[in-house]
């Protein structure tokens, strides 16, 4: 994730996934002993949710897609036939742990897919957020299986301006099958779409609806049931994509202008709490700041939302965030909540931090009040998604390459 924020220096996109070394300890010889800055305990701000509220936006040609000429599928129909997710990801493949790979034998991953050569090298798309099945049903799977859902940015060469975004949906398995779908917004005219620029730096699949983090905008909302097949890959609209999705409103800030971490809140990650008695969304900002060459310390906030205020889209509706706090990292790629699993009754908080795209990352756990703790992460990593059911975080990693565009997943970590 490269956020476009002013004043502030991009940094290599990291999410950040766990290592078999001890907690604190470094997992690779002549790796830092610790992330620099060191990390600080997490602290409320409660006067800071003053500067998280959204305000619901419908598309006002969202009804249009009703008429548009094309097959609407549902993500169940799209993953279930083969035919579709012709896209294929290798699991458990011995490029990521190659010296230029994602994982480089540093970090205890449990499981992991790298992407297809066409996926991992284009260098026209960042990988960034990451979602599942998990998120999207109470029972965990789509028609029977286990989906993970990632979102991209297009952008031109050298650039990290958003130009495009896209989400795949990758069916676990042995290998793992996937397809990419086009993210679009409705334009004036009978089916009419033109490409949507947002940097998607975290999803949330929820109940039939995608969630996409905008850093300046807030969260773009899709309908999953409306995936249009255009039967075709020579749609000028869609530049080679059969599949599109197209927005259907965006819980706005209300500005198109630079968030500032300081007041106006950012919206770089985005993930779903389901451990909470009433599920909650959170969503992250991400900072980083240099002297000298070397990261210093600069404050970025997390925000928890109740769902029932994000999934009642009413036109004009104003929410607002139930708690803010200040996290303890630097560098935030992505953030998530979930029940201790050495303690039910304690919420864990852990967060990738980036440290560049030749740099193993951290994965930084806390609570309020608590001293972080800390293992290290694979290259390039973003977002993070927690599968409850066997009790993993999984993440994906950013640059490209063979083996080093990925998603993997480890054993969650216990409270400080």
């Amino acid at each position: 994730m490269i956020p476009p924020l002013l004043g502030r220096m991009a940094v290599a996109a990291l999410a950040l996934v766990f290592c078999a070394a001890p907690v604190g300890a470094h997992a690779q010889s002549g790796a830092a002993a610790q992330p620099s800055p060191a990390p600080r305990p997490m602290v409320s701000e409660p006067a800071a949710r003053a500067d998280f509220h959204l305000r619901w936006e419908p598309d006002p040609r969202a009804s249009d897609i009703a008429g548009f000429p094309y097959p609407r599928l549902t993500p169940g129909r799209l993953i279930g036939n083969a035919g579709y997710t012709d896209h294929r990801a290798t699991r458990k493949c011995s490029r990521a742990n190659d010296a230029g790979g994602a994982l480089r034998n540093a970090v205890a991953a449990a499981d992991w897919y790298c992407l297809d050569t066409t996926d991992s090298t284009t260098t026209s798309w960042s990988l960034q957020g990451l979602s599942g099945s998990e998120d999207a049903h109470a029972g965990g799977t789509v028609d029977g299986h286990r989906v993970f859902l990632t979102s991209w940015y297009g952008h031109g060469p050298g650039s990290s301006t958003p130009t495009r975004s896209r989400v795949s949906f990758l069916v676990a398995g042995t290998p793992g099958r996937y397809v990419n779908v086009e993210l679009v917004q409705l334009a004036p005219g009978a089916a009419q779409f033109r490409a949507l620029p947002t940097h998607a730096g975290g999803v949330v699949w929820h109940d039939n609806h995608l969630y996409v983090a905008d850093p300046r905008r807030g969260l773009r909302v899709f309908d999953t049931r409306n995936i249009l097949d255009l039967g075709r890959t020579t749609d000028p609209r869609a530049r080679g994509y059969r599949f599109v999705l197209p927005q259907v409103g965006i819980w706005s800030t209300g500005s198109n202008q630079s968030c500032n971490r300081g007041s106006r809140a950012c919206y770089d990650y985005v993930s779903l709490d389901r451990s909470a008695s009433s599920w909650q969304f959170i969503t992250g900002e991400y900072c980083s700041e240099r002297q000298g060459g070397a990261l210093v310390w600069c404050d970025s906030r997390l925000a928890r939302w109740r769902t029932s205020d994000i999934t009642s889209r009413t036109a004009g509706r104003t929410i607002h965030a139930q708690e803010v706090f200040r996290q303890p990292v630097t560098n935030v790629q992505g953030g998530v909540s979930y029940t201790d699993p050495a303690d039910s009754a304690r919420r864990c908080y852990s967060f990738d931090s980036s440290r560049g795209a030749d740099r193993l990352g951290w994965l930084v756990t806390d609570r309020p009040g608590r001293q972080p703790t800390y293992r290290q992460g694979g290259v390039g990593l973003q977002d993070l998604y927690v599968q409850a059911s066997n009790h993993q975080l999984w993440t994906v990693t950013e640059w490209p390459g063979v083996g080093k565009r990925i998603l993997y997943g480890v054993s969650q970590p216990s409270c400080p």
